[in-house]
């Protein structure tokens, strides 16, 4: 059996309250018949998914309903599947004794509905952390001593990365706590809700048991903080020896290394700047400030596409 699908349209509106709509058709062939169920699982778009058309994300906006139309006259070879997005929020049908706003929470959905076929739940916020300020932040210019020495200890400022947390009812059979060890400190490999390549880091991945509709259900909530430079570290390229050269005096090529000396030609005690290859940084690059550092990544990656 062969089956082949492509995306032949999709729309985008908004009114005047704010709620989005998005529409997207697909048309799927078949070398056999198909059932509705069968042309439903072809394409892997699934009710709760968020409105994504190439660049365009729109995590607000779920997929709400997904109607499946045979249109051919040969018994089932070819369908059209048309999905329906919008932002707009559930209202779960409760209302306080005086007949004024719902009483539980809007985002729950309806209580009819089956708890992991309710949109999740989006919180955007900041978290607080330090960082070393090597540059001024608008003219950026190195920060060193009027020397050209760097500050020690360097100089630390606070920093407010994004966060964004996400909160979903998960069946039991499709989570697990095994997740934790997959995703818990570890960064988006590739493009993940239009969060660049490396930027998103997992700092939670919590799975609470809820019993509802006769049946145990997982709470699943995901937190992550956002760092646009990727979370990688950089620390000042020093060291008390430099590479040796071959025409040094005394070379020796199982120890390739000799002692920086200071003005006095002894050896240094403290780390001496390098020039990112091995070798001493020349003065006038310490005067102008030029420093080389080495750039280290803080975390592993891996692909968040079944992280929700």
């Amino acid at each position: 059996m062969s089956i082949s699908y492509n995306q032949i349209s999709y729309s985008t509106s908004a009114d005047y309250k704010g709620i989005r709509r998005y529409k997207r058709t697909y048309k799927v062939l078949s070398t056999t018949v198909l059932t509705p169920a069968a042309v439903y699982a072809a394409i892997p778009i699934v009710r709760g998914d968020s409105w994504v058309a190439g660049s365009e994300t729109d995590v607000l906006a779920r997929c709400k309903n997904v109607a499946v139309t045979q249109v051919d006259s040969q018994n089932g070879h070819e369908w059209l599947v048309e999905y329906d997005y919008d932002n707009e929020v559930e209202d779960s049908g409760t209302v306080d004794a005086d007949g004024s706003a719902p009483s539980s929470d809007p985002m729950a959905g309806s209580a009819e509905t089956q708890p992991d076929l309710r949109p999740p739940t989006y919180n955007i916020g900041t978290t607080k952390s330090q960082r070393i300020l090597d540059k001024d932040a608008q003219t950026n210019v190195v920060i060193n001593a009027s020397n050209g020495q760097p500050f020690d200890p360097p100089l630390m400022v606070n920093t407010y990365r994004p966060t964004i947390t996400i909160k979903v009812f998960k069946a039991i059979g499709d989570d697990g706590f095994g997740n934790l060890a997959t995703y818990v400190n570890k960064v988006n490999d590739g493009v993940w809700f239009g969060f660049a390549d490396q930027t998103a880091l997992c700092t939670e991945y919590n799975l609470e048991t809820v019993y509802e509709h006769g049946a145990f259900w997982w709470w699943k909530t995901l937190t992550f903080e956002i760092d646009a430079d990727a979370w990688a570290v950089s620390i000042l390229d020093a060291g008390t020896y430099q590479l040796a050269s071959t025409g040094d005096p005394g070379y020796d090529p199982d120890y390739p290394y000799s002692p920086i000396p200071d003005k006095t030609g002894q050896p240094v005690t403290e780390p001496y700047p390098l020039n990112g290859a091995g070798k001493m940084l020349p003065m006038s690059d310490i005067i102008a400030g030029t420093y080389s550092y080495r750039t280290y990544k803080q975390y592993e990656k891996t692909s968040f596409a079944g992280i929700i």
